[in-house]
C-alpha cells in the first residue's frame, strides 16, 4: 500500500506541482503613497478577471502567483485612485516592483479608451476597442443620443440637451462648426485613429473646459510614443451596407528625447440601404483625415507638443435635408507646453495656444427644386466658415488630501455665413444675403476645480467658473440686414457664473454613494444672437437671432450608486435638471420665428448599468437609461427627447480570438413636441449585432461583424425627417501592425 501511494504521488501528483510551478511566477512589490512615498498597508492586488489576488502586509509589500502570460494588474487601497498595470510574467524581474497610488479624486466623467489595445477592463471597454467612428463610441454612453441628418457624423445630444447646451472640445480647445444648419458636428473632424479617448461629463458638473447645462465632450488625441522606436499600424476594412472602403495608417517614430506621430485615413461610401434592402438615396460620401504631432522633452520636467489635424470631406449627401454637403475643410493646430515635477506641490503647469479654421459649402444643385414646397423653383448655394483662437493656462496642485487644479482662458471667434437664392426662371434676378455677418465673440473664462479627502470614506469636489464674453456683428451687409428686421443694438456683453459640489461616500471599497449639486448658466450661441434667415427644416420656420437673449440658468441634482467588485460593476445614477430662460423660437408671422426666453423646462432621468464576468472567458453587460421633458410655459414635452432604451451584450473571449452579440432596444416614443417643432410618434425597435476578431499573432488581426441580423427598419426618435437607420451591415477589416 505504501508503495502505491508513493508510486501516485509521484506519476500523477509531482508532475502537477512541477506544471503549476512553471506555469506561474511570483511577482512581488511594494505599494506607496504617490506624495509622501509612504507604505499603503493592506492594499488590495488583484489579476483582473480572474479570482486571484492578494493582501500587501502592513509594509505594503505583496506577493502574487501570477501565470504565464500577459495580465492586467489591479491596486486598490481604501482612500486611494485605482491603478491598473499591465505586467507580463516573462518580463518580472527579481527586484520589486513599485506602484504609486495618488489620493482617491471623485471622477465626473466617462471615458471611452480607443488607443493602446490590450486586456480590456470590463466589456464596454472591449466594444470601444472594435468600433468605426467616433458615433459608434459615443453611442455607447448611457444617455448619449445621436440627432441623425446623414449617414455622415451625427450630432450628440447628452441627455436631452443639444446644441449649444452641449460643449464638443478637441483637447480641451474650443472649435465652432462652420454650417448654419449643424450639418458639421465638431466631431466629424477627428476620426478614430487620432484618438486617445472620448471622456463624457453629464450635466453640469465638470465645468472645466465650457460654460454648459448639458455636459462636455472631449475628443483627446493620442500623442507620439517615447517608448516605441518604430510602430506602425495600418488596416482596410469594408462595409456593405454603403459598400464602404476604409484605409487608415498610423505611424509612430522616436529617437532620445523626440518623437513624432503620423496617421492618416480615407474613406468612401456610395448611398446605404435601410432595413428590408431600402436604398436611401443621396447618402454617400468621401473623406480624408490626417494628423501630424511633434513632441520633445527638454531636460526631465518639460516637453514641447506640437499638433495639427487636417480633415477634408465632399459630396456628403443629406437625404433628410434640404441640401446636401459640397465639400468641407478644416485645419486645427495647437502648441502647447508641459512642466511637470512629481515631487513638487505644483505637479503641473501647461500652456497653450490653439488656432483652427472650418470652411463648409452646401448647395441643392442635385434636388428637384421644382415640386418642394419651401423655396420653391430656387437654388440656395450656401457657405460658412469660423475661425477659432485661443491660449489656456493649467495649474494643478497636490497635497496629501488635496488637490487643486486652475484653469485661465482666453478665445476669439469669427463667424461668416452667406448664401445666394438663383432662381430657374431666367427673368428672375439672383439675390444674395449674410446669414452670420463676421460674428465676432472674445470670450475669457476662469476654472477651478478642487478636491479633498475628508477622510478615507468621504470625498468632496468643488468645481467654479466665470466667463466673460464680449460680441459683436463686424460684416457691413449683415448688420445692414440685422438692423433692418431687428430694433436693438447688435453690441452684446455676457457675464455668467456657475458652481457644482459633488460628495461622495464609500460604505466599503465595492460600494460608492455620490450626490452632486450645480447651478450653472450656458450664454446664447453666436447664431442664437445672429443669425438671419436660417432654414429649420424640423418645424419648417426661418429663423431670426435676438441679441437681446439672456443666459439659460440650470439647476441639477444627481444621485449615484456604484458597486464595483474583481468579476463585475453596476451603476444607478437618477438625475433632475430645470433650467429657466429657456431658449426656444416663436412665430413672428407666418414664415418666420425668432428666439425667445421661455419661463421654465425640466428634465429627469434615470441610467443604470452593469457588468458581470462570468469566468475568463465569457462576460455579460447590460444598462437602460430613461428620459422625461416637459416644457413647463407651453406645456407639452420637450423635443428631441430620447424613449426608454436599453441595450444587451454577452462576449466570449479565449486568448486571440473574441466574439461578441449584443442587442439594443427602444420603446416607443408617444411623448411629442408639436408646438415649437414637428415631432411624431416613433415606434420601438430592436437590433440585434453580432461582431468578432480574430488576432492570429503579433502583427496580424481580423475584424469582422454583422450589425442589424435581422435586418430591421426602423428609425431612432432623434432621426431628423425620420431617416431611417441602416440595414444589415456585413463588416471586415483586416489590421497589420509592427
Amino acid at each position: 500500500m505504501r508503495k502505491l501511494t508513493i508510486t501516485f504521488i509521484i506519476v500523477f501528483i509531482l508532475p502537477i506541482s512541477i506544471q503549476a510551478q512553471i506555469q506561474s511566477v511570483e511577482c512581488r512589490g511594494v505599494v506607496t503613497d504617490a506624495v509622501t512615498n509612504e507604505p499603503i498597508s493592506y492594499a488590495h492586488v488583484s489579476i483582473l478577471n480572474t479570482k486571484r489576488g492578494c493582501t500587501c502586509d502592513k509594509d505594503g509589500r505583496f506577493t502574487l502567483s501570477l501565470p504565464q502570460g500577459e495580465h492586467e494588474i489591479r491596486f486598490s487601497a481604501m482612500g486611494y485612485q485605482e491603478k491598473r498595470m499591465l505586467i507580463r510574467s516573462q518580463e518580472i524581474q527579481a527586484s520589486e516592483i513599485e506602484v504609486s497610488l495618488f489620493t482617491r479624486t471623485i471622477v465626473l466623467t466617462e471615458e471611452v479608451v480607443i488607443a493602446n489595445r490590450g486586456p480590456v477592463r470590463d466589456l464596454r471597454s472591449l466594444y470601444d476597442q472594435n468600433m468605426n467612428t467616433i458615433d459608434d463610441l459615443s453611442n455607447k454612453i448611457d444617455g448619449v443620443a445621436l440627432i441623425q441628418r446623414a449617414n455622415f457624423t451625427s450630432e450628440p445630444s447628452i441627455r436631452g440637451m443639444s446644441s449649444g447646451q452641449v460643449a464638443a472640445v478637441v483637447d480641451g480647445m474650443k472649435i465652432f462648426s462652420a454650417c448654419v444648419d449643424h450639418m458639421d458636428p465638431v466631431s466629424a473632424y477627428v476620426e478614430v485613429e487620432n484618438l486617445k479617448k472620448l471622456e463624457i461629463s453629464k450635466g453640469a458638473f465638470d465645468l472645466r473646459f465650457s460654460q454648459n447645462i448639458g455636459g462636455t465632450i472631449n475628443m483627446i488625441t493620442e500623442k507620439p510614443d517615447f517608448d516605441k522606436n518604430l510602430f506602425t499600424e495600418n488596416e482596410v476594412g469594408y462595409e456593405s451596407v454603403s459598400r464602404l472602403k476604409r484605409v487608415r495608417s498610423v505611424v509612430n517614430v522616436s529617437r532620445d528625447d523626440i518623437a513624432m506621430r503620423a496617421t492618416f485615413s480615407y474613406k468612401r461610401a456610395g448611398d446605404y440601404y435601410a432595413g428590408r434592402n431600402n436604398r436611401v438615396s443621396r447618402s454617400g460620401f468621401e473623406k480624408n483625415n490626417y494628423k501630424l504631432d511633434f513632441s520633445k522633452k527638454i531636460e526631465a520636467e518639460h516637453q514641447l507638443d506640437i499638433s495639427f489635424i487636417g480633415d477634408n470631406a465632399w459630396d456628403i449627401g443629406y437625404p433628410s435635408m434640404l441640401m446636401d454637403t459640397r465639400k468641407t475643410k478644416s485645419q486645427i493646430y495647437s502648441i502647447e507646453h508641459r512642466w511637470e515635477r512629481t515631487s513638487s506641490r505644483i505637479r503641473l503647469i501647461e500652456s497653450k495656444i490653439y488656432a483652427n479654421h472650418i470652411e463648409h459649402w452646401m448647395d441643392d444643385y442635385d434636388r428637384d427644386v421644382i415640386s418642394r414646397s419651401v423655396m420653391k423653383d430656387m437654388y440656395m448655394p450656401m457657405f460658412g466658415q469660423t475661425t477659432t483662437v485661443g491660449v489656456t493656462e493649467q495649474a494643478l496642485i497636490v497635497d496629501k488630501k488635496q488637490t487643486l487644479r486652475i484653469i485661465g482662458e482666453y478665445y476669439y471667434l469669427d463667424a461668416f455665413a452667406d448664401m445666394a437664392m438663383e432662381s430657374i426662371t431666367k427673368n428672375v434676378s439672383p439675390m444674395y444675403l449674410v446669414n452670420l455677418g463676421s460674428v465676432g465673440v472674445n470670450n475669457i473664462s476662469l476654472a477651478v476645480n478642487y478636491d479633498r479627502a475628508v477622510s478615507t470614506r468621504f470625498y468632496w469636489k468643488l468645481n467654479a467658473r466665470s466667463d466673460y464674453s464680449n460680441r459683436n456683428v463686424h460684416n457691413k451687409t449683415g448688420r445692414r440686414l440685422l438692423e433692418g428686421t431687428i430694433d436693438t443694438p447688435l453690441h452684446q456683453t455676457y457675464f455668467t457664473a456657475a458652481i457644482s459640489s459633488v460628495m461622495e461616500y464609500h460604505f466599503s471599497p465595492a460600494y460608492t454613494m455620490s450626490i452632486a449639486l450645480a447651478q450653472s448658466e450656458r450664454m446664447p450661441t453666436h447664431l442664437e444672437n445672429y443669425g438671419f434667415y436660417l432654414y429649420n427644416i424640423q418645424d419648417g420656420y426661418f429663423y431670426m437671432g435676438n441679441p437681446n437673449l439672456k443666459p439659460e440658468q440650470s439647476r441639477q441634482i444627481e444621485w449615484r450608486l456604484n458597486s464595483q467588485h474583481t468579476a463585475s460593476q453596476y451603476q444607478l445614477s437618477v438625475f433632475y435638471n430645470t433650467t429657466s430662460n429657456y431658449v426656444i423660437g416663436v412665430l413672428t408671422d407666418s414664415e418666420f420665428k425668432t428666439y425667445i426666453n421661455t419661463d421654465r423646462a425640466r428634465i429627469a432621468g434615470a441610467e443604470c448599468s452593469g457588468t458581470l464576468n462570468l469566468s475568463a472567458r465569457w462576460s455579460i453587460a447590460a444598462s437602460a437609461s430613461y428620459l422625461y421633458g416637459e416644457n413647463d410655459e407651453l406645456n407639452e414635452p420637450l423635443p428631441l427627447i430620447a424613449p426608454l432604451q436599453g441595450s444587451a451584450a454577452i462576449v466570449y473571449q479565449k486568448e486571440k480570438i473574441w466574439l461578441g452579440l449584443d442587442a439594443r432596444l427602444a420603446a416607443a416614443q408617444k411623448r411629442i413636441a408639436s408646438k415649437t417643432t414637428l415631432e411624431d410618434k416613433t415606434n420601438g425597435f430592436a437590433v440585434l449585432n453580432i461582431r468578432g476578431s480574430v488576432k492570429w499573432n503579433s502583427h496580424f488581426e481580423w475584424k469582422f461583424g454583422v450589425e442589424n441580423i435581422f435586418d430591421k427598419l426602423y428609425h431612432e426618435h432623434l432621426s431628423v425627417n425620420n431617416l431611417p437607420g441602416r440595414g444589415r451591415n456585413i463588416y471586415a477589416g483586416i489590421i497589420v501592425t509592427y
